[in-house]
């Protein structure tokens, strides 16, 4: 029913596709029928509303664990610390323990594409129904369009086993594509984000989520042979390739990865940057070549920024002192080039 302010302090309801007849009307006329209410009924109607949508806040806040919350809110905050001190390694690693400690086999409330998948099926209720996964939903979705995906660098659980296969795995069995192969590769997430909200895009009630994305697999152990299998072969590729699967495979880091284009703050670079290669070798996701950076790409976990405070390449020596020397190396390139 449409609801309307009817004359003489009167609200009216009238049924779709009717009119407002009264006794008088044609019989032969379309069916037409009005409700009336006074100003008091209708303010009850509206009073019950306001109950329902209270009733269902004070639901969330008498169901919420305000224990679970307080943790939460003391790892965002040392999560902050670790983003903002950079260089501090203690404080970097006691964040990303924290992270996969709680996040991953505690609570195991990480964040995960199946929250997106959630969204678009049932709506964004389905965040408000939990007070730690809207704490972090919120402080995922600031970061992103602010400094970009520091979700990725710090609060992913899979993203810290990563960065501890790639400290323990000798150097030796690293290796890396070649960049022609890995720029076009970096657009597979993109084609899995797609695979996998098809469905809920399509209103359909299937997920495949769970076939690209680890994370349930392991922290809540899948007794699936063929996700473990799957899980498997993730964790033996990140071994080999750093961040492996937030490089080419992760539904949800493709997702922020295009939230994080709209991000104002990105990471600084200078002049000496066109002629070093320390921070590109140190870039744990391959997002950086000579001067430029990737930013979708970008898990902001801090490398390069420490490099240059740390001033450990060529930002050590002033362009005053460079120039001369790289006007002596293209003489000598040119003359050999004759």
């Amino acid at each position: 029913y449409q609801a309307y302010d009817s004359p003489g302090g009167m609200a009216s309801a009238v049924a779709p596709g009717g009119g407002a007849g009264g006794a008088g009307s044609d019989p032969g006329a379309e069916l037409a029928f009005q409700l009336e209410f006074t100003e008091e009924q209708l303010a009850e109607l509206l009073l019950e509303e306001e109950l329902e949508e209270e009733s269902a806040l004070t639901r969330t806040l008498s169901e919420t664990s305000w224990a679970r919350v307080a943790w939460l809110v003391a790892l965002l905050v040392l999560v902050t610390w670790a983003f903002v001190a950079k260089g501090v390694e203690a404080v970097r690693w006691a964040a990303l323990a924290g992270t996969l400690g709680f996040l991953g086999f505690a609570d195991r409330g990480f964040l995960s594409v199946s929250h997106i998948l959630s969204g678009i099926s049932v709506g964004p209720e389905v965040y408000l129904r939990d007070m730690s996964l809207l704490i972090l939903g919120s402080f995922t979705l600031v970061t992103t369009f602010f400094w970009g995906r520091v979700f990725c660098g710090f609060l992913c659980p899979f993203g810290v086993i990563q960065d501890v296969l790639e400290r323990v795995v000798p150097k030796r069995f690293k290796r890396e594509f070649p960049r022609n192969v890995h720029e076009k590769a970096l657009f597979a997430k993109y084609g899995v984000l797609a695979v996998v909200l098809a469905p809920a895009v399509l209103g359909l009630s299937i997920t495949v989520y769970h076939f690209f994305e680890p994370f349930g697999t392991i922290f809540y152990w899948s007794p699936s042979v063929l996700l473990w299998s799957i899980a498997g072969g993730i964790l033996v590729a990140s071994a080999i390739v750093p961040r492996f699967y937030c490089r080419y495979i992760c539904p949800l880091g493709a997702a922020l990865a295009i939230g994080s284009l709209l991000s104002p703050f990105r990471i600084r670079r200078v002049e000496q940057c066109a002629v070093c290669k320390v921070c590109e070798q140190k870039c744990p996701t391959g997002a950086i070549s000579g001067p430029n950076i990737d930013f979708k790409e970008c898990v902001r976990c801090n490398e390069c920024e420490i490099q240059l405070i740390q001033k450990t390449g060529v930002c050590r020596h002033d362009m005053e002192v460079i120039r001369p020397r790289l006007v002596q190396l293209k003489t000598a390139d040119s003359r050999r080039a004759a």
